[in-house]
């Protein structure tokens, strides 16, 4: 029986030191922790309105994207560990926006590619644009316009392992709406 347990011990710790392989299921080879969210708080304007001749009628539009989170990410290197750390290289992100008091604009969420690589054991911020021009204008002409809770969930894998990783429980709050800026026509603005 001894021989057995003995046996089993062994085969268990040449397990731990081949590290984490593709494809498999148990462990990473570091911790990624989110340090910092900048900024916290946004106020996202849909649209900027242009109007030519002063009549009254935008005579046209362009749609700012200006709208980045930076995100500090720390890879960490687990303790007592048996296997090489790997970098991490984040491939895409979800946002997820959900409207803070009005109950008939739908929870809305898009996933965007990227590229953003996080060295083992080291700092590393990375920007999140939060949206692409055609979701921006689907905000506009649904008149989708409130204060959002907004999640961003991050995707990624190790670089040596091919292991996939999700970073989650990144959060802002924004008033996304047609917000008048300094110097823009007050002007009406229909788009189909």
């Amino acid at each position: 029986m001894r021989f057995k347990i003995a046996g089993f011990l062994f085969f268990s710790s040449l397990l731990l030191s081949c590290g984490t392989g593709g494809s498999s299921d148990t462990g990473i080879s570091a911790l990624i922790e989110v340090t910092d969210v900048e900024p916290s708080y946004m106020t996202i304007d849909l649209v900027q309105k242009i109007d030519n001749d002063d009549q009254g009628e935008c005579t046209g539009f362009f749609i700012p994207l200006e709208d980045i989170v930076q995100v500090t990410f720390k890879s960490i290197i687990l303790e007592n560990t048996n296997i090489q750390p790997s970098d991490v290289q984040i491939t895409s992100y979800t946002v997820e926006f959900k409207p803070k008091t009005n109950p008939f604009i739908p929870v809305r969420q898009e996933t965007y590619k990227t590229t953003c690589l996080i060295p083992a054991g080291q700092t590393k911020t990375c920007s999140f644009p939060l949206f692409e021009k055609n979701e921006k204008l689907r905000f506009y002409q649904n008149r989708w316009f409130d204060d959002f809770d907004i999640t961003i969930t991050v995707h990624g894998k190790e670089v040596i392992y091919d292991k996939s990783i999700d970073i989650g429980n990144i959060s802002l709050t924004a008033r996304i709406s047609d917000i008048q800026e300094a110097n823009e026509p007050n002007c009406t603005l229909n788009i189909p």
